[in-house]
């Protein structure tokens, strides 16, 4: 994803005032590193070209983190890669850039991706179903059937799952007036899957979807579509449960507060949607680009090495990067 500004700017130069523009254009690079395990590697950057006329007299180009912290995050074997190995094979996972510690919280830096997101609404108010547990049987879009390689398919992680408390509407309101009920609360449900970026191109979206979940009476409002989306900034904390248990109420009170005492703001207010982060999941897609597995797969909670997280989005500055 590009953007190109053009700004004009002067500055002083060996006690001369010299007119020139900067061109500042953002990319991203991927490619697979020429090691037998062949991980995805993925650098996002910034150039910056001071030109001056119709001529490019310096170039600056910035990193969103140095090579050092690359070969070490993206090309050296995953622990969970290699403990997964005969599961599933190598990830193409979201790069995430660690910012700073918030008290016993950490701020990250998502870098931009593009996703598809399924959603539905959740109308059970109800935990013991579970809805946001895992992905919904329509996420699953039709591709071939039959046994499925490993060989075959590109694994994408982390499967981010949102639970949005939703307004009351007119008819909750009718509701209340006629049955003197109060309304079932109902909650916008929306998962996040990375697409993997060897894709060119993404398939056709089904125009019409069909679930269980209806049929059951549990969701409504199916829907699903791809999106690019921008940097994005979370304060996380490491959680190794559901993103409907009862624990995530008081973890995500606690982020907001941690927020707050150090001045950031947090996208939502005071009840923001709680986000979890689930690393331990993997997302299989056939090059054809259709969705064929997600594996859950269990991790001892007692070695502390990429756990799941759950999260608050903030409104943060915007992604600085390195100087190569």
């Amino acid at each position: 994803a590009y953007d190109v500004a053009l700004e004009e700017e002067k500055e002083e130069e060996e006690a001369k005032e010299e007119h020139h523009q900067v061109v500042r254009v953002k990319w991203r690079f991927a490619a697979n590193w020429p090691v037998p395990w062949s991980p995805r590697i993925k650098v996002f950057g910034e150039s910056r070209l001071r030109v001056v006329g119709e001529k490019a007299v310096s170039v600056e180009e910035r990193w969103h983190a140095g090579p050092i912290g690359i070969w070490w995050d993206q090309v050296l074997p995953r622990f969970w890669d290699m403990y997964d190995l005969y599961a599933t094979p190598n990830c193409d996972e979201t790069v995430v850039v660690q910012r700073k510690k918030v008290g016993r919280f950490r701020l990250i830096t998502q870098m931009p991706q593009r996703v598809k997101r399924v959603s539905l609404i959740d109308v059970t108010n109800s935990r013991k179903q579970r809805i946001a547990s895992a992905l919904p049987d329509f996420a699953y879009t039709k591709g071939k059937r039959g046994t499925i390689r490993l060989g075959d398919i590109t694994m994408t992680s982390p499967l981010v799952t949102r639970v949005t408390l939703m307004e009351k509407n007119k008819d909750d309101e009718a509701t209340i007036q006629e049955k003197k009920k109060q309304p079932v609360p109902r909650r916008l449900v929306e998962w996040d899957l990375p697409i993997p970026t060897t894709f060119k191109k993404t398939p056709e979206l089904n125009a019409t979807l069909e679930s269980m979940y209806v049929d059951e009476g549990w969701a409504t409002d199916l829907a699903h579509e791809y999106l690019d989306l921008p940097e994005r900034h979370f304060l996380v904390a490491d959680f190794d449960g559901d993103v409907q248990d009862p624990e995530v109420e008081d973890l995500r009170k606690d982020l907001v507060k941690a927020a707050k005492d150090k001045g950031l703001r947090v996208i939502g207010g005071d009840r923001p949607a709680p986000i979890l982060r689930r690393k331990s999941a993997k997302l299989g897609f056939e090059a054809s680009g259709h969705l064929q597995l997600a594996a859950y797969l269990p991790r001892p909670t007692f070695l502390p090495i990429d756990r799941n997280e759950l999260a608050v989005e903030i409104d943060y500055q915007p992604v600085s990067y390195s100087t190569n």
